[in-house]
């Protein structure tokens, strides 16, 4: 669903209604930056199931959790460089994005 107010009605067999009105938030624009980077460089190891390092960024409050540990291994290449792959290190740019959104405060929205 997109960002926004919905509105769910449901009847039951008695045609009793019931309603709920739910906000979705959508993502803020470093928190997006973040999420495409982390889909498109570690999804061999953490995403789609997978656990590497215990870790697994499927969903996105595992990306906020986990934020002092993405930047120090993506960013800050401590204990070492990640992602792991040859030739796969982040641009300076990717960096900087990581660290723009963890110096926001690190949440989904900006």
């Amino acid at each position: 669903m997109p960002a926004g107010n919905h509105t769910l009605t449901v009847k039951n067999s008695l045609g009793c209604k019931g309603t709920l009105v739910n906000t979705i938030n959508g993502y803020g624009a470093k928190f997006f930056n973040v999420r495409t980077i982390i889909n498109g460089y570690c999804g061999p190891c953490h995403l789609n199931g997978g656990v590497s390092g215990s870790k697994n960024f499927d969903a996105d409050d595992a990306v906020v959790a986990n934020w002092d540990r993405i930047k120090a291994r993506a960013v800050d290449n401590l204990p070492s460089q990640m992602p792991a792959l040859p030739n796969a290190a982040l641009t300076a740019q990717d960096k900087q994005k990581i660290t723009d959104w963890v110096n926001a405060g690190h949440r989904i929205t900006d």
